[in-house]
């Protein structure tokens, strides 16, 4: 493997590590935002319980007072004007935030019903009145509470048995029944919101019941009947754990940035400081051309250093390649004269052979003649 590769294999490797760490951060954010939405959703459970307790509380009153006193045993009488019941019922809707009233005989007939809902289609709320009283305040129960689908919406009801004012025990016969309401409309959801400082929607019918995740409980909310008629969804999230996520979001598109600002770094100094040169040395050396190292032998760093070194190599291999040309060049001329010497030789060397052969025969010639050869030692 080159060094270049090991290099790209380094990059991914640091990229790897950093979105490993990013990947962790996240999923320990992640742990930490649950753990968070955990005890806040257990905190809004028990301040929803305690808020329901304080805005039911007033309705509860309203049925204590009301069915202690004796003008109100002597209107389930009638022994009170027509108008007693405006003058002293209709003020429930303001004392004790109410919407509606009603008031029975000891026989369960209808003494008296009215609303202060805006637009109510009717002021008089018809409920299913003797079944109620029968399941609720009988056999010795003198107070209720349950919920009801009515025409003008999903309402909250306490009622009880109207009894003289010393009678606190109840022990007395029934005289009548009472009963108020409160409805439970979108006004009445921003009252809890004020309360629980977090959104709460009241859903009819039983839609809240599907799953959701963990920045919401809901309250399922039970009719007289039996089964859900409605659902309180209490929301967790809030101002805090909304800019605890948003926090995390930031966070995390700043590691992001981060990573990417550091790895194009990386990349930019991989590739401009050390893959750039060492491509230039490695194409220089595999084709042989020193005019491939570019600027790079100006350079004052180590990789200028060796392009310096391979261009003096290459300088060097080129006058070494010129001078062995030369010397090859004149051991050429020198073989050819020493041919032409030798041949030179060959022929002096023939040419006074033959000088001999020649001295001989004229010393023979001459003692043939008898006279004494003229060429001595031959």
């Amino acid at each position: 493997m080159n060094i270049r590769r090991k290099l790209t294999v380094l990059f991914g490797v640091i990229a790897a590590i950093y979105l490993i760490t990013i990947l962790a951060n996240i999923v320990f954010d992640r742990q930490r935002e649950n753990f968070y939405f955990k005890h806040a959703k257990i905190s809004k459970e028990r301040s929803f319980n305690m808020v329901m307790e304080l805005v039911g509380s007033p309705l509860e009153l309203c049925v204590y007072d009301y069915t202690f006193w004796d003008e109100m045993v002597d209107f389930a009488e009638g022994k009170t004007p027509k108008d007693w019941p405006k003058f002293n019922l209709d003020t429930t809707f303001d004392t004790y935030s109410t919407n509606a009233v009603w008031a029975y005989d000891k026989d369960k007939n209808q003494l008296y019903a009215y609303n202060n809902i805006e637009n109510a289609s009717t002021k008089e709320i018809s409920i299913p009145h003797k079944e109620l009283i029968g399941k609720f305040l009988s056999g010795g129960n003198h107070l209720c509470h349950f919920f009801i689908n009515t025409s003008e919406g999903l309402m909250e009801v306490r009622g009880g048995t109207i009894h003289p004012s010393k009678d606190e025990e109840r022990a007395t016969p029934v005289r009548g029944y009472f009963l108020v309401g409160r409805l439970w409309d979108d006004k009445y959801a921003e009252l809890l919101t004020q309360y629980m400082e977090a959104k709460i929607d009241i859903i009819p019918g039983g839609e809240g019941t599907r799953k959701r995740d963990g920045s919401v409980f809901t309250r399922n909310i039970e009719g007289w009947e039996g089964g859900t008629i409605a659902v309180v969804v209490v929301h967790v999230e809030n101002p805090t754990t909304t800019n605890l996520k948003n926090a995390h979001k930031a966070m995390l598109l700043a590691d992001l940035v981060l990573m990417g600002a550091v790895l194009g770094l990386i990349l930019f100094v991989v590739i401009g400081w050390i893959n750039a040169p060492l491509a230039s040395i490695s194409e220089a050396l595999k084709k042989e051309d020193p005019a491939m190292l570019g600027d790079l032998v100006k350079d004052k760093s180590e990789f200028g250093e060796i392009a310096q070194l391979i261009k003096r190599f290459f300088e060097q291999r080129q006058a070494l390649f010129r001078e062995i040309d030369m010397r090859s060049k004149a051991e050429e001329k020198l073989k050819e004269k020493l041919d032409e010497v030798k041949r030179f030789n060959e022929v002096l060397v023939g040419r006074e052979a033959r000088i001999i052969e020649l001295k001989k025969e004229v010393n023979n010639l001459a003692g043939e003649l008898g006279k004494p050869g003229p060429y001595s030692g031959s």
